[in-house]
Parts: C-alpha cells; structure tokens; sequence
C-alpha cells in the first residue's frame, strides 16, 4: 500500500494579528509583530500597533496568521455574513489566545484545523456561540471552497468556540452546517505546504489496525532519511531505520485484526513507545562490539537511538503496512 501522505505544518506556531475594523475600501492593515521566535514550551510575545476602538463588526476585518518556520496566512473576514462569529475571532485575537497554538488536525486535500489550547481536537475558549450556518436557523453564503475559514464544533450547533479550519480545496457539502466567515488572501502556499519529516522534540500519536496476515518489515511512515515500520521480521515489533542502522522497540508486539494506539516521542536523547497511554519502552542509545580485524580488538559502538520521525508517505508499494490508520496527530513538546 502507497499513499502520498501531506502532513501540514506539523508544529507550526500560530502568532494571530489583527487588522483595523471597518469597511472593505478603508481597512488599513495593522499586522502583528513577534517580538522573538517562541520555543514550542512557550507563550509567543506579540506587539500590536494601536487597534480600533469600535466594537461594531460589520464589514470586512484582516487577520495575518503567523506560522513559525512557515510564512503568513492572510484572511479577509466577512462581519455582515457571520457577525457573531468575526466578532469571536476578534476578541480571541485581541486576547492573545491563539499566540503559541497549533494546527493540530491536517487532511491533506480536504483541510487543516487550528485554534485549540489542548492541541488534540478536544479543547477550546471559556465561550460557546451561536452557529451561523442555514440548518441552525441563519443565512450564511459563503460556501466552503478552497482557501475558506469556518468554525469546527461538535454535533451540537451552538457549541463552536475557538477551533477553525481552513479548506485545502472545495468541499460544498459542508455549506449549511458550518459557519464559514472568511477567506484567504494570501498565503495558501503556506495552507498547503507539505512536510516531509518532523525533528525532535515531538510525539505522534495514531491508532492503526493491522490486517490479519500483514506484511512482514512493513512500512508505515516514510521520509526521505527513515522509515518507521511494523511487524519487524514478523514478531509484530516496532522499528525504524535511518543511515544505515536499525533500532527495535523489543518489548511490546502489535496485535493483528484490532485497534490500537500508538504514541512515538522523540527528542535529543532518544525514542520512546506508547501503547494505549502506557510507556513501554525507551530506546536511548545503545553499545555494541565489533571486532576490529585490522587491529585484532573489540571496538565499542556508541549508537543513538534518536528519530527525526517521517512523514512524506505513508505505506509504501511494494512492502507497506496492510490495515487501516486512523486520528493521526502530531504534537510538539
């Protein structure tokens, strides 16, 4: 199984500025300013020029989000279509809410989503608002098309708060249930940018469900320097490879024909494997002996186990992971 595999802006740092309020042919943009580059433990700082003092969010506003490493989206939002939910983006805006997050969910092809203080979908503001979309009673017509920014919420209509989503391409079935309120201006290069890989430190958390005969040393992530597979030499075991070596998570075999979930750490020092919330075991660094022909001795080989964890593809053609993955998630630590 080979599947190209697009996972976007992975560990991207949200910096969220906010342009002057008013009419489409008056704005003036007043973008924000990261003062330093924020470590992916802290807050990012910001500075703002003096904003508008008004309240009122009819018309069009301009937000630039600031993707560390990345580049800048910019978003023209539309306060006559969707005033309550402008006026939520503003105000999380001004509070600095969104400085520091992350774009925790990616579907390549379809979108990436943002704006949650957990970082795993489940999180979000102290405030719910109003859904703005036709089925919970409101006229909204902008329709989901590539470059758009909604809200995301749960089965509940009212329940959206602070996650957005941005569309990779157009995706009209959603118009009517989700209060899309703006568009992007420039910067969709940056929407879709594709990662290959993701250095340290990290975690990527996924379920996956192998089929009942898997392939035996089957790739499930590859990059263009590792690969991370299954079923090493058919015991079921976890490993990956990179320049030339290959390093293997001993104690833990993968079950056949049932979902489980997987979380790899990564950093500096070394690799660690989580099952079902559960560490099983750290791999970092490890001494082996070879003897040395030349000078008729045993060398000792200092070999670190670290991984700069890939994500270009995931499978490959001719020997790749057979079963079903699901929820992948990437989360810096």
């Amino acid at each position: 199984m080979k599947k190209k595999f697009s996972f976007l802006l992975v560990l991207a740092v949200l910096v969220m500025g906010l342009s002057a309020c008013g009419s489409s042919k008056s704005d003036t943009t007043s973008e924000t300013k990261a003062t330093k580059a924020p470590k992916a433990t802290e807050t990012a700082e910001a500075t703002k020029e003096p904003e508008s003092k008004t309240t009122d969010t009819k018309g069009k506003h301009h937000a630039k989000i600031k993707v560390k490493d990345y580049g800048t989206i910019e978003v023209e939002l539309d306060g006559d279509t969707a005033p309550i939910t402008v006026a939520n983006f503003i105000k999380l805006v001004n509070e600095k809410f969104y400085d520091g997050l992350t774009f925790h969910r990616i579907m390549s092809g379809f979108m990436i989503q943002g704006g949650d203080p957990l970082g795993n979908g489940t999180g979000g503001s102290d405030e719910t608002i109003k859904g703005e979309f036709s089925s919970n009673g409101v006229e909204n017509n902008i329709s989901h098309k590539r470059g758009v920014i909604s809200m995301a919420r749960s089965s509940d209509p009212d329940s959206a708060s602070s996650q957005f989503f941005i569309m990779h391409q157009d995706s009209t079935y959603l118009d009517g249930e989700y209060a899309a309120f703006g568009k992007v201006t420039k910067g969709m290069k940056v929407v879709t940018t594709e990662v290959d890989e993701i250095g340290y430190p990290y975690a990527v958390e996924f379920e996956l469900c192998p089929d009942s005969a898997p392939n035996i040393d089957a790739i499930l992530f590859k990059g263009p320097h590792s690969e991370f597979v299954s079923n090493w030499q058919n015991t079921g075991k976890f490993a990956f490879r990179r320049d030339g070596y290959e390093f293997v998570f001993h104690s833990y075999r993968l079950p056949a024909g049932q979902w489980t979930k997987i979380r790899i750490e990564g950093d500096a020092k070394g690799t660690s494997l989580f099952v079902d919330g559960q560490l099983q075991e750290r791999l970092e660094g490890r001494v082996s002996e070879h003897y040395n022909e030349v000078h008729k001795r045993k060398d000792r080989i200092w070999y670190q186990e670290t991984l700069i964890f890939p994500l270009k593809q995931l499978g490959d053609a001719r020997m790749g992971f057979k079963g079903k993955v699901r929820n992948l998630i990437c989360i810096p630590l």
